[in-house]
Parts: structure tokens; sequence; C-alpha cells
């Protein structure tokens, strides 16, 4: 009886001390974050996938991406980081087809910030056929299937899933963050575009009990 009786008090103190936790971080749903209407496949389930949608000529994504670089060197194994391109007019569509196509020919690591670079310093819209061959090229790509690659199926499927994933995720902006396939997080809501990565933290936390995983 005391051991039943002290194991229940530890119990009390213990869920206690999570919800002063979660209180704490004054995160709350609904209000800095989302839940999504319908959860989305993530690419791999055996992870808790983060899911960033930027865009090439959002400024904000810009100042984002060195806040990425630098959280996204400190995840544990079992967190997944995907970049996605968003897409919701013609310029951007063409975009996603050079991030993808990069990705393809293995050279995204090379373009990635180039890419931002000439959007947004160099006010380069990247939409001259020449131009775009050159860059993957002086990236290492093969010249012959640069073009072969932006074009291809595989990639405008790529493409074609990333708009919809980010209209059922309902985001209105970019950048953006969806967790676990279930958490839609936006600056604005957030407050703060490292507001946005600590709330990522908090539910990656959250998702990693639920399933009762350890970092």
């Amino acid at each position: 009886m005391i051991k039943h009786g002290l194991h229940s008090v530890m119990l009390a103190v213990l869920l206690a001390l999570g919800a002063s936790a979660a209180a704490a971080e004054g995160w709350e749903e609904g209000v800095h974050y989302f839940r999504l209407a319908e959860p989305q496949a993530v690419e791999d389930p055996s992870k808790i996938e983060v899911k960033e949608y930027f865009w090439y000529g959002c400024g904000h994504c810009y100042h984002f991406e060195p806040l990425v670089k630098a959280w996204k060197a400190t995840l544990p194994e079992d967190v997944a980081f995907v970049q996605t391109p968003a897409v919701w007019n013609r310029m951007m569509q063409l975009h996603a087809h050079l991030f993808y196509a990069a990705e393809a020919l293995g050279v995204l690591s090379v373009l990635h910030d180039p890419f931002f670079h000439a959007l947004q310093e160099e006010r380069n819209p990247l939409t001259d056929p020449t131009e775009i061959v050159k860059r993957f090229k002086d990236a290492g790509a093969p010249e012959a299937e640069i073009m072969a690659a932006i074009e291809s199926p595989e990639v405008t499927a790529k493409v074609r899933a990333a708009a919809m994933t980010m209209q059922a995720a309902e985001l209105q902006g970019v950048p953006g963050l969806v967790v676990a396939g279930k958490f839609r997080i936006g600056a604005a809501e957030a407050g703060s575009q490292e507001a946005m990565l600590e709330i990522a933290d908090f539910l990656i936390e959250q998702e990693r009990a639920a399933s009762g995983g350890a970092e």
C-alpha cells in the first residue's frame, strides 16, 4: 500500500512537472502553431520529419536559411529535415524544377546558396535557359543531362507533389514548417523565425515522448 501510494504521488509530480514545462514554453496549439486537418505522409516514418517550405525569391526565406542551417546541424538522428520548394505560380514552379533537378543531378549542395543569392542579391530571376545550363554545368552537372533533368517526368512529379502538399498544409506564405506531417508553423503566428525553430523543437520532443522514443 505504501509503495502504491508513493508511486501515485511520484506519477502526479511527474505529470505536474511535464505540464509546467509545457506552460513554460508558452507554445499553444491553435495560436502559435496549428494541427493540420489531414495528416500528411512523411518520407521516412521511422523518423520525426520537419519539412521546410521555401522559395528562392522570398527575402524572409533567405534570412531564415542560415538559422535553419545552424539548427539542422544540431538535430539528433531520429529527426529528418526535408526542404521543399513552395509552388503557387509559374515563376515558383520553374525554381522548384531547378531545385529538384539539382537534387537529381547531385549538385543541390553546390547550387542551393547561389540560387538564393541570384534572386536576392543579384536580382536575377533565373529564367534564362542558357544561364541556367551554365550554372548547372559550372556546378559539375553533365551538360547533356541538365535540361533533360529539369524537364523530366520525375522532377515534374515532385514539383506537382510539392504544390499539393503545400496546399494541404494550408500555408499562406513562406518560410513555413510542417512537423511530423501533423503541425504547421509560420513566422507570423510563432512571433519570429527563431521562435519557429523553438516550436519545432517543442513539437519534436512532443512526438518523441508520444512514441516512447529517446533522443
